[in-house]
């Protein structure tokens, strides 16, 4: 009877994890509405295609969410830079690269699944102006080799 039990929590656990890990959440959802932001995201629903898509040359199924943020005038605001950082924080992702030239900086954060040779998730950010206030942003969740990073850029 005990063993009966374990093994139902332990597939309701896993049908749980798989549902989130099939619709991850926005990160920068909240940026939608607010003035002097363009936010634009896309989900694919995979469940309606019977032929294969494409987002760049990467496979939809490949790709589960991504999020495109960018400013002109309201880089510099607290709100994104705590948006950015709870992101990094919560999905644990490492700073890959980082670059400063004159008037510019990119950052770029990623979650690498040695395991399965794949990124997980995936956060560009181009800042630039005199005062690095001008903002793009591209945050991707998905399972994308670095073969499909070289395609989508």
């Amino acid at each position: 009877m005990m063993k009966r039990v374990i093994t139902l929590i332990s597939v309701l656990l896993l049908s749980v994890f798989t549902a989130i890990c099939d619709n991850p959440p926005r990160m920068f959802g909240m940026f939608e509405k607010l003035d002097g932001f363009e936010y634009s995201f896309l989900k694919p629903d995979n469940a309606e295609s019977k032929s294969e898509k494409y987002l760049g040359n990467v496979p939809e199924d490949n790709i589960k969410l991504v999020e495109m943020l960018s400013t002109e005038s309201h880089g510099c605001v607290n709100e994104v830079k705590e948006a950015v950082s709870h992101a990094v924080e919560i999905n644990d992702m490492k700073l890959i690269s980082r670059q400063n030239v004159q008037n510019k900086s990119s950052e770029f954060y990623a979650v690498w699944d040695s395991r399965r040779n794949i990124f997980t998730s995936l956060l560009l950010l181009k800042y630039s102006g005199q005062d690095l206030c001008h903002l793009k942003l591209m945050y991707i969740v998905g399972e994308l080799t670095l073969k499909d990073i070289e395609n989508l850029f």
